[in-house]
This record gives C-alpha cells, structure tokens and sequence, in this order.
C-alpha cells in the first residue's frame, strides 16, 4: 500500500526538532574550545654545572673548614696557582696569566672579588711578551699572607706587596731581567720575606736567597748557598725554630741551611741509611711547620722535621718495594694534630690503599682502610684532598680521567665527570621504539602455540591498558611527554621522539652516554688507559657508523684516535655498541679496556670524511681517513668499498696549516690498491690570518625554491659541498668565503674591513657571520645573506655546472657579542631555520629567521612584501630576554653548539657544551602546530564527539525513513 502523503512531514519532525537542540549543544561544547591557548609542549632542559679538569700544581684541590661545615677549593686550568688564608673569612688569592702576571683576592664565603691587581708593568701584550718562559708554568711563583695584605712572587723575579685593599705598598724586581737567577718561592717570616732562588748552569742549579723588609722594599745582599739542584721544584723554604731554613736532596741525601739576611748558615746533611737514598723532598703543605716528606729511591716514604737536624717521625708501612701504582700524599690539620696521607693502587688487590700517618706532640700513629675503585673507568688517582672525620679521613680525588671523586671507608659517596668539560666530538643517537624492540626480541624463537598462549595471558593487563589509555587522552600534552629515565636496561625512546642518547667522547679516549631527558649518564667507556702522565689516547674524531634499525639491531659509533703504544703512536679504530658501550675486538685482560684496531702508524692523519658506503659484513658506514701520503684509509677496511670508491670518482677536502695561515685542497679518488685508496689533487686555495673552515650545518631541505609575494619564485642555491671559510688578520680585515669543495670555485666572497673577531656558519642556502669591530665604536655586527640561482636556469646537478648565483645581503647591529654559532633543525625541514649562538655573558640565545631576513624592504612595505610577511628593516636588533634560551641557568664556558632534530617537525633539539653543559628540547621556531597545547580541553573534545554520535543516531532512523520514501516518489 502506498504511505499517505501527510505522513511524511510527520517523519520528518523529529530531526527537525532535534536540530536546535544538536546546534546549542555543539555551540555550548565548542565555545571554550575556540579559546584554547597553545602551550610549548615539550620544553624540557637542564643545565650540568662543570669545573673542568683541575690544576693540581702547585695548589691542588684542598678542604678548607668552615662554620659551615667546609668546601672544597680548587683551581681549574684556566689560573696559574692559588694560596688561600684561613684567618677570618677565608681568602683565596689567585694569580694568573703569563708568570702570574695579574692577581686577584675572592672570599671563599661568597665568592665575590675582593680586589685585583697587576703585578707586570705596561700593557697585557707587553706583559705576555716580556714573561719569563719556564715549564712548567707555575715555577717561579708564589704567595704569602702578612697582616694586612698579602706578599706575591711573580715572574720568577719580582716580589709585590699588596694591601687589603688592593693597591701595591711596594714592588721590588732583581736587575737583569735576561739573567740565570729564578726566584723560585718565598716566605715571611718576623717582618721580613725571605726569597730562595736557583741559579742555572750548565751541569746543575746552584741556591741562593735574599731577604727584603715588609716595611720595605731593601734587598739584602745574594747570599749563595753551597749546592747543586737538579729543578727548582727539588727545593724548599721551611720554618723550624723560629728560624726560615732551605731544604734540597743532593747526592742521594736531605741537606738543610738556616737562612738570615746577607748569609747562610751551616749546612747540615741527612743520609738515610745503609742502601738508601733519598730522591726528592715532597712539600705536601706542612713547610711552616718543618714537616715534609722524603721519597727514596725504594719508594720509601717517610715523614721527617727539618730543624737543626733533620728527625724521621715515621715511614709509610710498605711503601719501599710496593706493588703500587703511582702513589699520591697529602697533609691535613685535624684535632691539633697533623695527619700524613698516602693513596695508591694495589695491583694484587685491584683495590684504592689509603694510609695516614698522624702526628701529634711529636709521637706518629698509623692506620688506614681500602676502597674499592673502578680503574678501568676512572684511569688513576692523581691526587687526593683529605676531608677531616672520624676515624678516617674521607678522600676526594682528582682520577687521571679528569674525574672528582669523594671516598671513605664506606666505599665511594659521589663522583663528577668532569672530562665533560673537554669534549672533542659529540653525537645524538636515535633511540628505537618500544614496541619494535620489545616484540623483535621476543618474536625471535617464539612459536605459533606460545604465541597464542602469551596473548592469553597478556589478556590479564586488559583493565589497565584501557585505563591507561583514557587518562593518556584526557591528560595534557606536557603530561604526555614526561619521559622515564634511559638505563642500560631501557632504551627506548618516547612517542614524540625527545628523548635519545647522546654521546660524548672527550680528548684522552673516554666515551659517555647521556640521557637527553635529564643529562644523566647511561654508561662510560674507557678507549685507552689514563695514567698519571696523561692519557693513551689523543681522539680525532667519532661519527655514527650505523643507526638503529630492527635489521641490524643496536647503533654503532666509530671513534678514530692516535694511540700510544709504548714510545710510538699508531692509528687505531674503535667501533662501539652506542646502546651498551661494548667494544669490538680484543680487550685488556686485567683491565678490560679495549686494544682496538690498527688503522696506520704514525700520527699522519690529514682529515677525515664520512663516505656514504657501507661496510659489506656489518653495514656500517665507512669513515675516510687521508693520510700525508695521499691515501686513504678505510674504517672499518673493506676492499669492494675500496673499489667502488675509485670507481666512483668520490670528492673531499682537506686543510692543512702554512706559515702565514691555511690551504684548503679538493682532492678525488683515483685508484684501489687493497683496502686502501689513492687520491689526487684537484685544487688548493690559500687563506692568509686566522682560518676556520666549516661545512654546511645538516639540515633536510622541505623547499627548493622561495615563493615570493608576487607569485614568482627564487630557486635557492643548494649545494651539499659548499664550504664556509673565514680568515681574519686582526685589526685589519677578515674575508667570509662559500667554496665549492668538489670544483673548488667560489660561490660568494665578502670582505670586512676593521674586524677584530669573527664567526660564520651556513644551513641550506642561508649564511650569518657575525663580527667584532676592531675600533671599539661600532660594536659587534651580524650579517644575513641568502644565495640563490640567477636568471631563468634549472637548479644545478653538478659542481662543475657553470651556475651564476645572486646573494640578497643585509647587515643588522647585535646588543651583545658573539662566541658561538649554530641553527635550529628539524626532521623534514618544514619549520623554519633559527639562529642560535652563544652571547658575550656565556647565555645561549635565538634570534628568530624573519629578524635575519635579508630580504627585509628598507621602505614601506609593498603589498607583495605584505604578501610575504616581511617586516621592514631595522638595522638594530632589539635585546629580548625571552629569547635567552638559557634563562636562569648560570651557565659558563659555552664554546659549541650541536642540533638535533625531533619526532615532532616543530621541535629541535639544541646541545651547547664547553665547560658546562646545557641541553633544551623546547626551541619551536615555527611554533608547536603538531601537537596540542596543554590547555587544549580533551574531555570536551570527547564529549562533543559523544553527542555527535548520539544526534547522529536519534537520527540516523528519521534520515532512512526518509530516502525510503523518496525512493517512492
């Protein structure tokens, strides 16, 4: 029967109806939505405070009690010697510059400078050329506390008294500044200075001293003192009896003479007995009290007073003969007695033997306790400072790797790694995904049935994954970015791929793995052995031989480096795990450090390339290594890559050093010989001053050309060779050249006249240099220039294509100054390119891409510029604090900076190191556009999506009824 017409009005009334009610509600739901405000999600960093491998001669690191409880004092290698005063507030006097040419007073309480003096007459320049060339560095210097100032020996031949407020009482300088004569240490003692010196012969040094008046500066006579000295470091000034004595080891014996002014007294000599002989005097902080320590030749150490005679108190319990390696002493004050220390290695325990010997009221008592020590990772102990306590005495030492650690009888409290403040090559590793690891690893030998079984069993973690997954949805972004600490166990990177290893090795050989997240380290490998006379290894360079893929599993590193190898260097390559550390190859057998594999002898490397061939068995990419011969190396060595590299003319560069600055050479590959590769020549370009050659920051290109306002385009001139070269003659001028590294042709040239410093960097088709003018008056400068592809021609293939290229150049005025230069990359490289560079007060900063712009209209904007979003120019960037990426971190010593990209397009990842360490994951140039701020409201957005679904299905019935009928009609 056919429906009645007046029926299907009535079919109709119920959506009709509800469509004001659905319009409300999803008005009502979608209101605060068009007010959310996007938030920087993922802005994660964190700063890692370093000090740096200390200055252990001649002031190492000491305890220095406090009302507080204390602090540890130290130098870095940046001063020259230090001396503190613990009368009062606790000074610290550090001296520094060529011969200790300028001093400076810090409170240990705040840290503030109390005062600063120059000791050298006439300018810096004229200080540094006129300074005494001793070595080590430190001879020659010396300082005294006095009532009311301090007394400094600097030079190795002037002595400076200085007043509590920092200005010179008086300053006395020995005549004859070419002379033999080096004052070598002084000290005061009943308002007078006594000064010992060393004058140099031919065969040995012969002692001397003179004695000055605090009041002043009147020099007695020269007194000589009867001796031979083999350094001036074998002598000393002490005070016993109320009187200044000089101490020296000749002839295998301890000899002593009181000093007074215009003459010596009688010297008194010391034998140690019956096969022994003494080999030096160690000063371990103890000379106003007579105490020292006398090493002999056995290795016997005693504790001996210098007085009229010289009195052994007592002798280091198995220290003559011992199987240790490289002992180190100290001293300390505690109790009103004073406590000797001795800290070596035992090679039959594998353990850290520490002893003491404390003296009090003339009598000597021993003791001591072991700690376990990880020599394979921490080198040796070079030099422990005493921590007073009960009943044994902490330790904190300074390891041959550069790492502070505190010990005590209880085993290790903490340790800083403090070669991260001398890194020589850093690299960000992309950590896999969880659920490609986890199921790989468990799918290797898993059959059909135990596959079932296991879905069944995982059936029980139903409940909580839905859970999970619902507060995963209604929780904010920031949330959902929270990443769990990396240990060796898990490695596995977040959703938005923030989170990845980065790998650091620093100039002696020892490997880190941070956590990008937090600055953690994941693991440390030693590469070599760290003694007591530096390390094994001298680094060249690492790169990243393979990532990870679930073929070939975990990602590797290869790292080049000289390697000593008992009195020659060889080459040697060492491939690394970067997920575990594991090296390849043999190892140490007591030690378990890698041996490594030879390369080449010598130390002849000339550069090194990443090559884009893989190895035939592992698939790990091949690094080049040119040598002085011309030839290249493969690492690791692999023939058919040999092979396929003459094959396919392949192109590097290398520079090399010349008299008045450097040549850069472009060279190809001719010829296989084996696993190695002969190399021609092509070109060399000469660049006089101070150069430094930089290739193009690694980026993904997302655009081959720039759209214009106008809708005409610029074709962007894109070259992977291209080549950044600066050379600066300071004072006078400083050039900023693009070369074309394959055909050696330069692309742009660019003259500054009266540059004093400057830095230059390049990404895609996108140059900034920034300088410092010479005159003082126009401050520091940046420029901007961007290359592109002149007249209607298609994008180059090739180098040795003639292309003319157009630069679009502008100049800007900086409010800070420069130290470092780097650029923001991304995945795809969709976002924008964003300067960021380290500013004269240490901070990292960014200066954003429309600021740089060159192509900024000097005028009013034209519509097409408009078009563009240009904004006009300015030649003065504006300081803006929001732009210090840093922040409130007090960062110092930033020198480099390395990018990586994210999972998300918006984001970079940005590492700046030098002395500290700062790390930011939260540099968005384009803005975070692919993913959702944090007060963007997901509940909502569910429950929209849930009456969308419910009006569509009240009306889904209606609607079907309705195309029924119509199907009628």
């Amino acid at each position: 029967m056919r429906p009645s017409l007046g029926a299907r009005p009535q079919a109709s009334c119920l959506p009709l109806a509800l469509l004001p009610l659905l319009v409300a509600l999803l008005a009502l739901l979608a209101a605060p939505a068009a007010a959310l405000q996007q938030a920087h999600a993922g802005i994660v960093d964190w700063h890692k405070p370093l000090l740096g491998a200390p200055l252990l001669e001649p002031t190492p690191p000491q305890w220095v009690g406090t009302a507080d409880g204390g602090v540890f004092v130290g130098i870095t290698k940046r001063n020259l010697v230090a001396a503190w005063d613990e009368r009062g507030d606790f000074d610290v006097v550090v001296l520094s510059g060529p011969g200790a040419s300028l001093a400076r007073l810090f409170s240990l309480s705040t840290g503030h400078l109390r005062w600063e003096h120059t000791l050298a007459p006439g300018t810096p320049n004229e200080a540094a050329r006129d300074a005494l060339l001793v070595n080590p560095g430190w001879v020659g210097t010396d300082v005294d506390f006095v009532d009311g100032g301090v007394v400094v020996l600097s030079e190795g031949r002037r002595v400076t008294k200085i007043g509590s407020d920092g200005g010179a009482h008086w300053s006395w300088e020995f005549p004859g500044g070419g002379s033999t004569n080096l004052f070598t240490s002084l000290m005061v003692h009943d308002e007078h200075v006594y000064v010992l010196s060393l004058t140099s012969s031919y065969a040995a040094g012969t002692l001397s001293h003179l004695v000055l008046p605090l009041s002043a500066p009147v020099p007695s006579d020269l007194s000589h003192i009867q001796s031979t000295v083999e350094a001036p470091t074998h002598a000393h000034l002490a005070r016993s009896s109320g009187r200044v004595r000089a101490v020296w080891t000749e002839y295998g014996r301890i000899r002593t003479a009181p000093l007074e002014p215009g003459r010596a007294g009688a010297i008194t000599d010391f034998l140690p007995g019956a096969g022994r002989r003494y080999e030096r005097v160690l000063d371990v902080g103890f000379r106003k009290q007579g105490l020292f320590l006398a090493r002999s030749q056995s290795g016997a150490v005693d504790v001996v007073r210098v007085d009229d005679a010289v009195t052994v108190l007592d002798q280091f319990e198995g220290s003559a003969n011992a199987d240790a390696a490289a002992p180190v002493y100290a001293a300390h004050e505690a109790d009103d007695a004073l406590v000797f220390s001795r800290v070596s290695w035992s090679h039959g325990l594998k353990q850290l033997m520490t002893q003491t010997i404390t003296v009090r009221d003339g009598r000597a008592f021993q003791a001591g306790y072991s700690v376990p020590f990880d020599a394979a990772s921490h080198g040796a102990a070079i030099h422990a400072a005493p921590v007073p306590d009960r009943p044994h005495p902490r330790y904190l030492l300074t390891t041959s790797t550069s790492a502070l650690q505190l010990v005590s009888a209880e085993g290790e409290a903490w340790t800083r790694e403090e070669s991260l403040a001398d890194l020589k090559a850093v690299v960000f590793v992309d950590l896999g995904e969880p659920e490609q690891e986890e199921v790989r690893e468990v799918l290797d030998d898993e059959s059909y049935l135990d596959r079932v079984v296991r879905h069944l069993i995982e059936l029980k973690d139903l409940p909580t994954y839905i859970f999970r997954f619902f507060a995963r949805l209604l929780s904010s972004s920031t949330a959902a970015i929270k990443t769990p600490p990396l240990a060796l166990g898990r490695l596995h990177r977040d959703q938005f791929g923030l989170q990845k290893l980065v790998v650091a090795v620093s100039a002696g050989g020892k490997l880190y793995a941070l956590d990008s997240a937090n600055g953690n380290v994941v693991w440390t490998r030693n590469l070599g052995f760290f003694t007591p006379d530096g390390a094994q290894l001298d680094v060249v360079d690492m790169v990243l031989a393979r990532p990870w893929s679930a073929q070939h599993g975990n990602p590797s590193l290869t790292v080049l480096a000289y390697k000593r190898v008992d009195d020659a260097w060889i080459t040697a390559g060492y491939y690394v795990d970067a997920f575990t550390g594991q090296v390849e190859g043999d190892a140490d057998a007591e030690y378990g450090v890698p041996v490594g594999r030879k390369v080449m002898p010598g130390r002849s490397v000339v550069t090194t390339f990443a090559t884009p061939f893989e190895n035939c068995g592992t698939k790990k990419r091949v690094l080049g290594v040119l040598d002085t011969d011309d030839v290249v190396r493969l690492v690791p060595a692999c023939k058919k890559v040999a092979a396929d590299m003459a094959a396919a003319d392949f192109f590097f560069h290398a520079a090399e050093k010349t008299l008045t600055g450097r040549r850069i050479k472009g060279y190809t590959t001719t010829a296989a010989d084996g696993v190695r590769v002969h190399a021609t020549e092509l070109w060399s370009a000469s660049f006089e001053g101070d150069v430094d050659v930089a290739p193009l920051a690694p980026s993904k290109t997302a655009s081959y050309a720039r759209a214009l306002g106008d809708k005409s385009t610029l074709a962007k001139y894109l070259n992977p060779h291209a080549l950044v070269v600066t050379a600066l003659v300071p004072g006078a001028q400083a050039r900023i050249v693009v070369l074309d590294s394959v055909s050696g042709r330069v692309v742009f040239d660019k003259e500054v006249v009266g540059a004093k410093v400057i830095k230059a960097h390049m990404v895609e088709n996108w140059l900034v240099w920034a300088w410092l003018d010479a005159s003082g008056v126009a401050g520091w400068r940046i420029g901007s220039v961007e290359l592109f592809e002149a007249g209607k021609q298609t994008p180059g293939v090739s180098s040795f294509a003639d292309v003319n290229v157009a630069a679009i150049e502008k100049v800007f005025v900086l409010p800070t100054g420069v130290k470092s230069l780097g650029f923001t990359t991304s995945k795809f490289g969709v976002t924008a390119k964003e300067v960021v560079y380290v500013n004269s007060r240490g901070q990292l900063a960014s200066i954003p891409r429309r600021l740089l712009d060159p192509r900024r209209p000097t005028g009013k904007p034209t519509s097409a510029d408009k078009e563009e979003m240009l904004i006009p120019y300015d030649p003065f960037i504006q300081p803006d604090p929001k732009r210090v990426v840093t922040h409130r971190y007090p960062v110092l010593g930033l020198r480099h900076i390395t990018s990586s990209p994210a999972l998300l397009e918006s984001t970079s990842l940005v590492l700046a190191h030098g002395t500290d360490m700062f790390l930011t994951r939260g540099l968005n140039p384009s803005g975070t556009f692919d993913i959702l701020g944090d007060h963007f409201n997901k509940g909502q957005l569910v429950l929209t999506l849930a009456a969308l679904g419910v009006g569509i299905g009240v009306a889904r019935p209606a609607v079907r009824r309705k195309m029924l009928r119509a199907k009628w009609f």
